[in-house]
C-alpha cells in the first residue's frame, strides 16, 4: 500500500471494503515467542460486520454458466445445432450415396460385359464364316490345279476348265492359270493373257507358299476383290499356279447387315492391315493400311482376341473387340460408348434429380430435428 488508506472490491460480490495501514510496524526480537496478530481497526471490520449482520443485502453470484452454455447452443460458431444437423444429414444421406454409387457402377459394369459378349459373338461368328469362304475356294483350286488339263498347261485344254469353275461358283470374277515365268497362260473370261510377276500372289507362290492372295480394287466397279492363288506341281517340280479372283461384296453385305440400326461398325483387313471391309467406302476404294488401328495394333501385339476402349482419330471414346484368323486376318467390332452408355446416362440423369430432390428433403428434415433437440436442451 503507497498510502494510509485503500478501497478493495471484492470479485464474488462486489462489496467494497476500506483497509487502513498501519503507522507502525513493531520489530521482534531474534528467538521471541510471536505475540498475536495485533487486533484490525474498528473501520476495517466494520462493513464485514454490517455484511454479516445484513446478509440479505448482499448479492449472490450470477448463475452464468447456464446462461453462456446457452448461448453457445444457439450462436456459436460449430455448436450443437449445427453438428446435429451434420450428424443426421450423414446417417441418412451416405448410406444412399453409396447404395446408388454402387448400384450404377455395377449397372454399367453389366452392360459392358454385355456387350463385350454381343461383339464377341458376332465377330467369332463372321470370321468363322470368313474362314469358311476362304478354305472352301482354297479346296476348289487345289482341286482343280490337279486335273489332267491343268497339269498339260495347254491353254486350249484348260480354259473350258476354267470357263466350267467361274460358272460354278459364281462369286470368282474369273479363274486363270499363270506359267512358271509370271504370264497368264489361260484365262476364263476370254480377254488377253497378261504379265502378273509383278504380284504379290504370284510372289509368295513362287517363293513356296502353300497358298497366297492379295486384295485387288476392280477398276469398273470401284468394289474390292480377292485374288487367291495356289500352285500347280508336276510331281515335285513348281509349272505355274491357278489364280482366282473373287468379289467380296457377299462378306461385305453380311457386315453391313450388323450395322444396321445401331452406332457400331465392323471392319476387316488383311495380313497386311488393307482394308478389305469397312463401313466407310473411302478406305475400300484407297486400299487404305489400317495397321496403326488401336484395335489391330493391340491384336498384332498381343496375338489374341481382346475387347478394349479406346479413342480413334475421330475422338470420340469407343469400345471394340478384334479377333484374327490364321492368315493374319483381323476382323474388328466397334461400337460407340455415347450409343452403348446412352440409356445408362438417361438413367443418371434421372437418379441426380431424385438424389436431390433427397438431398433438399433430408436438411429440412434435419434442421428441424436439430432446432427440435437443441431447443429441449437449451435452459
Amino acid at each position: 500500500m503507497t498510502s494510509d488508506t485503500a478501497r478493495l472490491r471484492c470479485k464474488s460480490c462486489s462489496h467494497v471494503i476500506t483497509v487502513n495501514k498501519s503507522s507502525e510496524t513493531p520489530s521482534e526480537p531474534s528467538g521471541a515467542a510471536p505475540k498475536p496478530a495485533p487486533a484490525a481497526s474498528p473501520s476495517a471490520h466494520r462493513p464485514a460486520a454490517a455484511a454479516s449482520a445484513q446478509p440479505e443485502m448482499q448479492p449472490k453470484p450470477t448463475p452464468v454458466v447456464a446462461s453462456q452454455a446457452a448461448s453457445e447452443i444457439d450462436h456459436g460458431r460449430f455448436g450443437l445445432f449445427p453438428k446435429l444437423i451434420l450428424l443426421t444429414l450423414l446417417v441418412g444421406l451416405v448410406p444412399f450415396f453409396l447404395f446408388w454409387y454402387l448400384n450404377f457402377s455395377d449397372a454399367r459394369a453389366r452392360m459392358r460385359s454385355d456387350t463385350e459378349r454381343l461383339m464377341s459373338w458376332i465377330a467369332r461368328g463372321q470370321m468363322a464364316r470368313l474362314d469358311e469362304w476362304l478354305d472352301e475356294n482354297q479346296r476348289i483350286l487345289q482341286a482343280a490345279a490337279r486335273m489332267p488339263d491343268i497339269l498339260s498347261m495347254n491353254r486350249l485344254r484348260q480354259e473350258p476348265v476354267l470357263q466350267a469353275i467361274q460358272r460354278t461358283y459364281p462369286w470368282m470374277l474369273r479363274v486363270c492359270t499363270v506359267d512358271h515365268r509370271g504370264r497368264n497362260k489361260a484365262r476364263s473370261d476370254g480377254k488377253p493373257l497378261q504379265d502378273v510377276s509383278g504380284m504379290r500372289y504370284y510372289q509368295d507362290i513362287v517363293d513356296g507358299k502353300s497358298v497366297a492372295w492379295q486384295t485387288l480394287m476392280e477398276k469398273q466397279s470401284r468394289s474390292p476383290s480377292l485374288a487367291l492363288a495356289v500352285p500347280i506341281h508336276s510331281g515335285d517340280a513348281l509349272v505355274g499356279s491357278m489364280t482366282a479372283v473373287m468379289n467380296v461384296d457377299d462378306i461385305g453385305e453380311a457386315m453391313a447387315d450388323l450395322e444396321k440400326g445401331g452406332n457400331g461398325h465392323v471392319f476387316l483387313v488383311d495380313d497386311r492391315g488393307i482394308v478389305l471391309y469397312h463401313s466407310v467406302q473411302a478406305f475400300i476404294e484407297a486400299r487404305k493400311n489400317l495397321n496403326t488401328h488401336p484395335l489391330v495394333a493391340a491384336y498384332r501385339r498381343q496375338r489374341q482376341p481382346l475387347a478394349m476402349e479406346f479413342t480413334g482419330s475421330e475422338e470420340v471414346p469407343s469400345l471394340g473387340y478384334v479377333l484374327g484368323n490364321p492368315h493374319g486376318w483381323v476382323l474388328a467390332v466397334v461400337q460407340q460408348e455415347e450409343a452403348l452408355y446412352g440409356e445408362l446416362g438417361k438413367i443418371r440423369i434421372l437418379a441426380f434429380l431424385l438424389m436431390g430432390g433427397t438431398v433438399a428433403w433430408a436438411v429440412l428434415m434435419a434442421w428441424l430435428a436439430a432446432r427440435k433437440l437443441s431447443g429441449s436442451i437449451n435452459p
